[in-house]
């Protein structure tokens, strides 16, 4: 026999390998289009249930042994320049951007070829697929996304789910990645159907019942479970301080010099009663002084009576070489510094001129702990953990994406911050100077955002965490460490018996 088989599909030598070819790559083509319509901006989150089936299912299908196997990798890099030219486009008028704005599939693409490279190698040992094949491939999904923590930029297609309520409230108990289980889940059972050219319940069912019990957890959760329209409320700001400086030919705005300055923007903030203020990503850069109640931004927060949180460079000490710390200040209403927040996560080469922190904290203030995250630091699961861990009811977050074609690192970015308020129980604060500020709940919902290449003072009511925290909070990736175990128990070679070992044991 020179043919492999899955379930029912007709032997491989009776398709044209051309035609066997071209329909794999349409395949691909289609995963990479589904899953683009499914992220933000375009936000058809209904579509990230079934968009890698298409491509479990090229990759999966059975074809002749003498066939070349990197076909996958082929395959997977299709689907993710698919992907990626719909959210980014072809061309951008500022140099660089579109490669800032493609990196993030090309991890997607990396994340979603291994998986794919894992579900080929397992339904070789399965050829029959089942619930055992669907497992597999969703605990491997997850893995291969929380590996991508320790490289320059963590990816997950959970963020196509940011706006699905219902479904992202599991991320209380298990994080982010029993939002992507779930979606890998579901994607691996429909593969799974089409391969073996049968709805059998016995794989698919299970999956389906897992969906449901988590959606009605979720309905509940929303419906009082989580207890957050019983928290305080606090009247909030994100300050946007768009000039247009850095946007290049992407902002329509990016020639209008009539822009307020910050400083407008949060007297406008304090004026309609925001008692937090959040400013940008190193907004007033080494012109802020800690500590220094004759300061400018200390006169101003006693002149609006707010708190503010204010961006800014702060020197690293004698032992830094040079390189200093992208910081975030509380300042109160009294104009006292009562807490300095040091970037932990650098960007790419970020790290060649600055110098990162160690730990997040919540500092103590009249409105509750608030705890300060800068950017990228929102990435990662453990920064927000730490804060809230201590007792934060509030973080606030300065912000810089750098301007991409469609504002693709904006709208990824902005989608991970429900992941975070959720898995926290803590209401979210983003200010970022050119687009997609946020004001979230603790339940994920987006309370109010504002549009890209826009000066405007975001200003809205909020309510508060606990903070307490959940049990994420406590007890951070365990859902991940799981996946990972399994995946790696489903890859472990079982050992058989030799024919000597076996003629060598004694008889019964």
């Amino acid at each position: 026999m020179n043919t492999t088989h899955d379930g029912v599909w007709p032997r491989a030598n009776t398709v044209p390998p051309g035609a066997r070819l071209l329909a794999r790559v349409a395949l691909a083509v289609a995963s990479g289009l589904l899953f683009a319509f499914s992220l933000p901006p375009h936000d058809v989150e209904w579509l990230g249930w079934f968009a890698f089936v298409p491509l479990l299912v090229a990759v999966c299908l059975p074809g002749p042994r003498s066939e070349p196997r990197l076909y996958t990798v082929g395959l997977v890099i299709i689907c993710g320049l698919s992907c990626g030219l719909v959210q980014a486009g072809w061309t951008a008028p500022k140099a660089g951007a579109l490669q800032y704005a493609l990196l993030p599939y090309v991890w997607i693409a990396l994340v979603i070829g291994v998986v794919s490279a894992l579900a080929t190698a397992v339904r070789r040992r399965l050829p029959g697929g089942g619930l055992r094949w669907i497992l597999t491939v969703a605990c491997a999904g997850v893995a291969v996304e929380w590996l991508t923590t320790f490289s320059p930029l963590p990816v997950g297609i959970a963020l196509c789910q940011y706006r699905a309520l219902p479904v992202i409230q599991i991320a209380a108990v298990v994080g982010i990645w029993g939002v992507s289980w779930l979606l890998w889940l579901v994607n691996a059972a429909l593969a799974d159907a089409l391969l073996r050219r049968r709805f059998d319940f016995g794989s698919v069912g299970p999956p389906l019942l897992i969906v449901g019990i988590c959606l009605a957890y979720g309905v509940v959760r929303l419906q009082g479970g989580a207890g957050a329209s019983a928290s305080p409320v606090l009247k909030v700001a994100a300050i946007q301080d768009f000039s247009g400086a850095d946007s290049g030919g992407l902002a329509l705005l990016a020639d209008n010099t009539d822009t307020p300055e910050k400083e407008t923007l949060i007297r406008e903030a304090a004026a309609k009663g925001a008692r937090l203020i959040v400013g940008t990503e190193m907004a007033w850069g080494a012109a802020f002084r800690p500590g220094d109640t004759t300061d400018a931004v200390s006169e101003l927060a006693r002149e609006t009576k707010s708190l503010l949180v204010v961006g800014f460079e702060q020197d690293g000490g004698k032992d830094a070489a040079g390189k200093n710390f992208n910081a975030a200040a509380l300042v109160g209403s009294d104009g006292a510094t009562l807490g300095v927040h040091h970037k932990m996560r650098l960007f790419l080469g970020e790290r060649q001129t600055m110098r990162p922190g160690a730990v997040a904290h919540a500092f103590a203030s009249p409105i509750g702990k608030v705890g300060l995250l800068i950017c990228f630091d929102s990435c990662y699961t453990n920064a927000a953990r730490q804060a809230v861990g201590e007792g934060a009811r509030i973080i606030a977050m300065p912000n810089y994406d750098p301007p991409t074609p469609n504002a693709v690192l904006h709208n990824l970015h902005a989608a991970l911050m429900p992941f975070r308020a959720v898995e926290n129980r803590v209401a979210f604060i983003r200010a970022d100077p050119n687009g997609r500020s946020l004001i979230i709940d603790p339940t994920g919902r987006i309370v109010a955002e504002t549009p890209m290449y826009r000066s405007e003072a975001l200003v809205a009511p909020v309510h508060l965490g606990d903070g307490n925290g959940t049990f994420f909070t406590r007890w951070g990736d365990w859902f991940a460490y799981v996946c990972v175990a399994a995946t790696l128990l489903a890859l472990t070679p079982k050992r058989q018996a030799t024919g000597a070992a076996r003629s060598a044991a004694p008889l019964s």
